[in-house]
């Protein structure tokens, strides 16, 4: 976990908030966080696929989802830096 986190700089972002920027469920983001090769689950994140711009096939992300930027409490968040970056990561441009 990154502990150099500027708030003034950037936005933290929890479970909730991701899913609902990423048009996913709750048990989508948990499986997406859970792996490593997401291409063997291509079918079930359909939505996901969708949001990265991967309509047609189930290719392999080229990064795993990121671990938390930090943990308030017992509640992981991202910065939006780094799901930005992430989506970045793996993003298919038509």
């Amino acid at each position: 976990m990154n502990n150099q986190i500027d708030i003034t700089k950037d936005t933290l972002l929890n479970i909730e908030q991701i899913c609902e920027k990423l048009s996913i469920s709750r048990s989508t983001f948990e499986r997406m966080r859970g792996l490593t090769d997401l291409r063997s689950v291509g079918a079930t994140i359909g939505a996901a696929a969708r949001a990265f711009g991967n309509k047609e096939d189930d290719e392999e992300f080229s990064a795993p989802f990121p671990q938390p930027s930090c943990m308030i409490g017992r509640s992981p968040r991202w910065t939006a830096n780094v799901i930005n970056k992430w989506l970045s990561e793996n993003s298919k441009t038509s």
